[in-house]
């Protein structure tokens, strides 16, 4: 779809208007500094939703959807001024056009997650010890461990979380973090991996979709669709 641009001088208008609310705003914090309580919450509710937007921005970006920040920060002010720049059938066919673009992109984000998921678990199905789980995800005792683990047991276990091309989402060990609880506090799918393992023990796991984040993703880092991979290591054992 051919993307169009705004009128040099509509997008004047817009860079006008939003800096006019941005300094609105500042005034707001230099005066009143949000002592009051309802003021804070209200500032709270705001930064709440601005987040809401980068992340749905965010998302989007990574399927290939990038739309115009400033047109569309100005669609928010005016909806809130409650006059707005294009008319109402304008608006809605202008909303149905992204809506499918965005359908689109996401369907073809799904197909290539679900090939990418299927061709690595291909290759990995290969490799040495590679077993399938009675729950569906397929894993590799990469340390089977050296002493036993009951079930009242504390753990302590380092995660590092990662995409099939390698993009970590997550490094427990190089951040210096470990989660310690109970074997019964942790969810199905890692307490399944924990029981093939003894303390010490480690393992790589890879998970399909429906075991791991689903077609919902986890945005922006984690698409739809996308097959996990998890090293899991117990770095000790509390009896």
């Amino acid at each position: 779809m051919k993307r169009r641009s705004l009128p040099i001088g509509c997008k004047k208008n817009l860079r006008d208007e939003i800096e006019g609310l941005r300094s609105q705003g500042r005034l707001l914090l230099d005066h009143q500094a949000l002592e009051k309580d309802r003021d804070r919450q209200s500032y709270a509710a705001g930064v709440a939703l601005g987040r809401d937007i980068q992340t749905l921005l965010g998302e989007r970006k990574s399927w290939g959807i990038d739309p115009d920040r400033t047109a569309l920060l100005a669609g928010v002010i005016d909806t809130f001024n409650g006059q707005y720049q294009l008319s109402e059938k304008l608006l809605a066919s202008s909303l149905a056009e992204s809506e499918q673009a965005v359908n689109v992109a996401r369907g073809q984000v799904l197909k290539d997650q679900r090939a990418k998921g299927e061709s690595f678990v291909a290759e990995f199905k290969k490799k040495k010890g590679a077993k399938k789980s009675s729950s569906g995800f397929w894993y590799r005792i990469d340390y089977p461990g050296d002493g036993a683990i009951a079930e009242t047991s504390r753990i302590d276990v380092v995660v590092k979380e990662t995409l099939t091309d390698g993009l970590v989402i997550q490094d427990m060990e190089s951040s210096g973090k470990v989660l310690s609880q109970s074997l019964s506090a942790f969810p199905p799918l890692f307490r399944e991996a924990i029981g093939y393992l003894k303390n010490h023990g480690s393992l790589t796991m890879v998970v399909p979709p429906e075991l791991a984040y689903g077609e919902a993703g986890y945005a922006p880092q984690i698409p739809p669709d996308a097959t996990m991979v998890y090293v899991l290591r117990i770095v000790d054992v509390d009896k």
